[in-house]
This record gives C-alpha cells, structure tokens and sequence, in this order.
C-alpha cells in the first residue's frame, strides 16, 4: 500500500543526514569493471612477457618471475584505481532528475476492452467531475481500467481513482485518493497566504509573482491491491494543473514517504537539500524503505522533472480513449 500523508511538524535534527553513505556504483557497474580489469590483465600479461624478454637486465634486479608480479600489481592497481574514479564521476548528483516512475502506457488490446464498458463511459463523460480513463496493474501486471475523479472545495482539490465497472458515484469503492490545496490566481489562497507574505520555506521555485501559483499535495494513497494508483494519481494532479500553475508542485514529505516522492521527481531543496537527497537516492537504488523517521522536509520539483511530467502528461493523458 502507498501510503503518502502531509503533516505539519518540527524538522528532525540532520543526524540522518550525517550518517549518510556515499554513493556506490551499481552491480551492473562492478561487473563491467571487473570483467575490464580481466581483460587488460590478460594484455597486461601479454605486453609485459614482451618487454621482459627485450630487457634482460630486468633480472640483474629481480628475477623474472618475480619482477611480472611487481609490474602487473601494479598495473592492475593502477586500473583499478582508474575505473572507480571513473564509476564516482559518472554517478549523477542526488539533486538532478534522471528519470520519473510513470503509470503504464495501455496495448491496443487493453484499448479495445473498453467496448464492453462504452455505456458507462458515456455516462461518466457527462460528469465534470471525472477527468477520464486509465489504466492500473494488478499484482501480476495485467491491465484495468479505471477513471479518475477530482472535487474541488474552494481551494482543496481531491482526486479519487475508481475501478471501471463500479460506478459508485459516492466514491466508497475507490482504489486510491489525494488531496491537494491550489495556490492560484482562481481562488483567494494565492492573494492571501503567497503574495501578502509567502513563507519562505514553501518557495521552492522562487518568489517572483509570476511564479507564485503552486499546488502544495497534501496526501496520496492507495487503498487497494493494484500497483500505480499513487502514480496515476501524481500524474492526474500534474495535468490537472498543467495551465495555471505549470506543473508547480511541492511537499511537506513526513516519516519515511521521500524516497517515494523521490521517485516521482521530487527533490529536497535549500540548506542541507544535497545530503537529504542523496539518503533518498540510496534507499530508491536499494529498492529499500526507510526505518526511521526522516523528518518533515519540504521537497518540489526541479525543471528537469516538470519537463518529463509534462511529457508525460502530453503522450499519455488520463482521457476518453476516442469515447
């Protein structure tokens, strides 16, 4: 169950933090540098029998054999040593955004299933509160349509996903929920909480009035057995909001949630932001969850991740599929 909850609390102490480690290159990294090590140990071996057998003073030193184990330590070493400064400067820093966890992109088959449900999907389509159709795994992988919902309140936007074939217009079967609160130009939040005097820990993206319009994500969760709701719920708020605040989203991350906020771009910000995301980067890497409480840290998302959301957003949009 993904279960992401905002609360408003005191910041622990950077003692996570400090007990961070450093990044290490992946298995797949250590493989290939070993298998290159081999490699130009075998040349290594090859080339030094050569000048050996050219330079026979050598053995005024050392004896031969003894002096291709001095000379091919050292080589390795010095390969070794090459190879992992070149694994560290590849590794990105924690603070960039590589890549973002995306809901599952429907076959033609999982498409055309949608026939058998046309009359409810004409039926949902007349409601304005149902952004559309998509698509969630169950715990094997395969495909289920779903369609979104979002509510709003004044200035609480809440997005629901519901199975297709449910059709519980008061959400009591739903699969999984978020709640936002939209600081717009629409509605009072934006005049009385961000321009008359934003906190400066909720800037994020900057203080300039025309970058004031954010959408602060309160809770997600999923309540079911399917995989991805809170993704497809992430990505439902991004196009949601696509026009007025441009994807401008941020977090108050509590407990143990930010590596899995991590995964969907987001990223810690401000003083000390370098070590909290390289603690949330450790744990994605890992496929590990936190055991410790992480604190409340304030998290947005960096251009590189508004870029990919929105690209998502643009060639697989929660929709009507042709209906």
């Amino acid at each position: 169950m993904e279960i992401q909850r905002v609360e408003h609390k005191m910041m622990q102490p950077q003692a996570a933090a400090r007990q961070m480690e450093q990044p290490t290159p992946s298995w797949a990294t250590s493989i290939l540098n070993g298998c290159l090590l081999s490699v130009l140990a075998v040349e290594g071996t090859i080339l030094l029998n050569k000048v050996l057998d050219v330079v026979p003073s050598f053995n005024e030193y050392l004896p031969l054999e003894e002096s291709k184990v001095h000379l091919l330590s050292a080589f390795a070493l010095g390969a070794l040593f090459l190879s992992r400064m070149q694994s560290k400067e590849q590794i990105p820093s924690p603070n960039e955004v590589q890549a973002i966890y995306t809901p599952p992109r429907p076959s033609e088959a999982d498409i055309a299933g949608l026939a058998k449900h046309a009359k409810e999907i004409r039926d949902l389509k007349k409601n304005p509160n149902v952004m559309g159709l998509t698509f969630a795994p169950d715990a094997r992988g395969r495909l289920t349509p779903i369609y979104i919902t979002c509510r709003q309140d004044g200035a609480k936007y809440n997005f629901a996903a519901l199975r297709l074939g449910d059709n519980d217009p008061l959400g009591r079967d739903r699969l999984g929920f978020a709640y936002t609160t939209a600081f717009l130009p629409s509605n009072n939040f934006l005049e009385d909480f961000w321009i008359g005097g934003k906190p400066e820990h909720l800037q994020g993206y900057g203080n300039s009035t025309d970058r004031v319009s954010k959408v602060l994500l309160d809770q997600v969760q999923n309540d079911s057995r399917y995989r991805k709701i809170g993704v497809i719920l992430n990505k439902a708020i991004h196009q949601k909001f696509a026009q007025e605040c441009n994807g401008r989203i941020f977090i108050d991350a509590v407990r143990g949630t930010h590596p899995y906020h991590y995964k969907m771009g987001f990223r810690a910000y401000g003083e000390g932001a370098t070590e909290k995301n390289q603690i949330y980067a450790r744990f994605v890497r890992s496929h590990t969850k936190p055991t410790r409480d992480l604190g409340s840290v304030y998290m947005h998302l960096p251009e590189k991740a508004l870029a990919l959301w929105q690209n998502e957003v643009r060639e697989n949009p929660i929709g009507w599929f042709g209906y």
